[in-house]
């Protein structure tokens, strides 16, 4: 059915009504809920939260060298002029081996050879594309909050765990 023009409600202009989502792997509540949470406190670890693995029953073995793989050649290429591949991939390990560490950019850097600039770009597009997450440090004053160092966060352990090499071992061994 037409509505008559006269009819017909205007349209107001939409800016600053738009809401950006951040949309993180399954939560282990989600899981629970869903009834697909691990009976392993490992096996979650290794699997992660990427909800792919347990909607297709993937292997994250089979799962996330494809993913980042996909990831890099993609998303990656798309968001950013990277030149080498490779060292962007590197970058990422040495990212992982640093989860719930204090951020420190100079060390980052020079482990890959890179300089400051680069991996301070490198890093927002991981946080860009959800892959890393920065976790201000805790403080009661606001202004030691603010320049206090951050910790580095991957978003998902089972990508952590694949970038890390953590193949099928007990996670929990490595934990002690």
């Amino acid at each position: 059915m037409l509505i008559p023009r006269a009819m017909q409600p205007k349209l107001e202009e939409l800016a600053g009504r738009t809401a950006l989502l951040a949309l993180y792997p399954l939560s282990q509540g989600e899981l629970v809920e869903a009834g697909l949470l691990p009976a392993r406190l490992d096996e979650w670890l290794l699997m992660g939260g990427y909800p792919r693995i347990y909607r297709s029953a993937i292997a994250p073995a089979d799962h996330y060298p494809a993913y980042i793989q996909t990831y890099l050649e993609r998303d990656v290429r798309a968001q950013a002029n990277i030149g080498s591949l490779d060292a962007f991939q590197r970058f990422m390990r040495l990212c992982a081996g640093r989860i719930g560490c204090i951020l420190d950019m100079t060390e980052l850097s020079g482990e890959e050879g890179i300089d400051g600039r680069t991996a301070k770009r490198w890093l927002s597009v991981l946080q860009a594309s959800s892959v890393v997450e920065l976790v201000g440090s805790f403080a009661k004053s606001f202004n030691k909050r603010l320049v206090k160092r951050p910790k580095l966060w991957l978003c998902d352990t089972g990508f952590a765990a694949s970038l890390y090499e953590i193949p099928k071992v007990d996670i929990m061994q490595l934990l002690k």
